[in-house]
């Protein structure tokens, strides 16, 4: 499936496939915390066409990310991605 395949780049998150499932799938850490502010699970949004709601709430979340923290809102350097990401997931 595209959009799963698509979530699933960049810093590994992992989660359950399903429930009780051995089976492991890796979702891009920012995909699992914007499922997670959606209110569902990473599986549940890949299986939806999550594409423009994604790149606005990501955007969004950069804008408020480099007011919070006065960082360049035109460019990120490795620390302010991992800054960034640090905290997506303490939301």
């Amino acid at each position: 499936m595209a959009a799963q395949a698509s979530a699933k780049h960049g810093p590994a998150h992992r989660a359950r496939a399903a429930e009780g499932d051995d089976e492991m799938q890796t979702y891009q850490s920012r995909f699992v915390a914007y499922a997670k502010a959606q209110g569902v699970t990473p599986e549940a949004m890949a299986a939806t066409r999550f594409g423009a709601g994604f790149i606005c709430w990501i955007n969004a979340k950069w804008s408020v990310f480099c007011a919070e923290f006065k960082r360049s809102r035109d460019y990120h350097t490795e620390q302010d991605h991992a800054d960034f990401d640090a905290w997506l997931e303490a939301a």
